[in-house]
């Protein structure tokens, strides 16, 4: 056994002393990001703080009232916009400071976000501005993912509605806590070499605490004596005119704007302090390749067989269904009647056929694409769910066009 481990020695006599290369190198973000990197850094023991998270975390607060504030006093018109460029400015200038790289795909979702607020500030009032204002709040949110690199499969594609979810709920909600924990984590990092501006930081926060205490005081003090109501009236205006008024409704939107706050930070601190998406996309591919079972002339038959039936009812009903475009209608049905009925219906059929095409790209053994036959009967099939939608939309115009003219 001496002998076997001396010759190990002498086999081996440049690796005394010297220590292993690290095995984790420059941190990748997104969806092709190492799991072994997402691990190594969640198990750090130590929670960190850089001055950029910091900061981003007290501005968070700014960002949180504003959007309180719009809300309830202008937000019809330019205040969608304005709160819109202030969180885009407030993610942008985060994710710079992290130096964490914009993908390309946040350019797209950067757009439509600016043409859904240019829409409401055309359109204060109505459906359109509610239709807007929502769909506005979903394209920042999946703006603020794209940003941060935390896309499950790093572009928008059919895991959209599992990246909303990441959005609204995982992150903001699962990191709700952390703008709290910076903040304290912040303040603790402070090294003693660095105890004036702590004790400054002490001050300021003491100050801030007293100040409305003082206030409080100061009033109760001149309704008890009028004394001092005359000493303090100076200084009391002056206060007033610098300071702006703080009534119960600005005091209820300050309370409320605390977790909208701590919802952004989640949302965009969260993502910043992980590497990989908190939804796997390449897992979930792995998974539905996995549900491929139907063959391809069973998908093909099942394809074509919906496509033929959709053709003979056009051929049959084409008079009927296009009078909507052409104006004439059948005998004995009045434009309302007309239109009344078959819409629901229509919108029935749009959605059955949404389904089989789901269901034949997920089932099918060959992807859709890959087929010649498949790819065809697919696009036929998408072209006469579209020329439903517009039969019910024109239903739709007609009917709204006659109750237009009987009001």
């Amino acid at each position: 056994m001496l002998f076997q481990s001396v010759l190990n020695m002498e086999n081996h006599p440049h690796t005394e002393g010297k220590t292993c290369p690290p095995s984790v190198g420059v941190p990748k973000y997104g969806a092709g990001a190492s799991q072994s990197v997402s691990r190594n850094v969640q198990s750090s023991p130590r929670f960190s703080v850089t001055i950029p998270q910091l900061l981003a975390a007290l501005a968070s607060y700014g960002v949180g009232y504003l959007y309180l504030r719009l809300l309830f006093d202008w937000y019809r018109g330019p205040g969608l916009a304005v709160f819109a460029a202030v969180f885009c400015l407030w993610t942008e200038g985060f994710c710079r400071a992290e130096r964490r790289p914009a993908p390309k795909e946040s350019r797209l979702w950067l757009g439509v976000l600016a043409v859904l607020c240019l829409a409401a500030c055309l359109h204060p009032t109505g459906l359109t501005f509610t239709a807007c204002l929502l769909a506005a709040h979903g394209a920042a949110a999946y703006w603020a993912l794209a940003r941060t690199g935390m896309l499950a499969e790093g572009i928008t594609g059919p895991l959209l509605p599992l990246d909303l979810l990441s959005a609204f709920v995982v992150l903001p909600f699962g990191r709700f806590f952390l703008r709290l924990r910076t903040l304290l984590a912040g303040v603790n990092q402070l090294r003693p070499r660095r105890g004036g501006l702590r004790r400054l930081g002490l001050v300021l926060l003491t100050l801030a605490v007293m100040l409305p205490v003082w206030g409080m005081a100061i009033q109760l003090l001149s309704q008890a004596d009028v004394g001092f109501a005359l000493l303090t009236r100076d200084l009391t205006g002056w206060a007033a005119r610098l300071l702006p008024r703080l009534d119960a409704f600005t005091l209820v939107m300050l309370v409320y704007s605390l977790p909208v706050g701590a919802w952004l930070y989640g949302l965009v601190g969260g993502a910043l302090r992980r590497t990989v998406p908190p939804v796997n996309g390449q897992a979930i591919r792995t998974g539905a390749d996995a549900l491929r079972v139907a063959p391809c002339p069973a998908v093909a038959a099942a394809l074509a067989g919906t496509c033929l039936l959709y053709v003979l009812f056009f051929a049959v009903q084409a008079g009927y269904l296009f009078g909507a475009f052409t104006g004439h209608l059948p005998a004995g049905l009045t434009a309302a009647n007309y239109a009344r009925q078959g819409f629901f219906e229509l919108c029935q059929v749009c959605t059955l056929n949404f389904a089989l095409l789901a269901g034949a790209a997920k089932l099918s053994r060959s992807p859709l694409r890959t087929r010649l036959l498949l790819r065809g009967l697919a696009a036929l099939l998408c072209a006469e769910t579209f020329l439903f939608g517009l039969v019910a939309a024109a239903k739709l115009g007609l009917y709204i066009r006659d109750r237009k003219s009987v009001v």
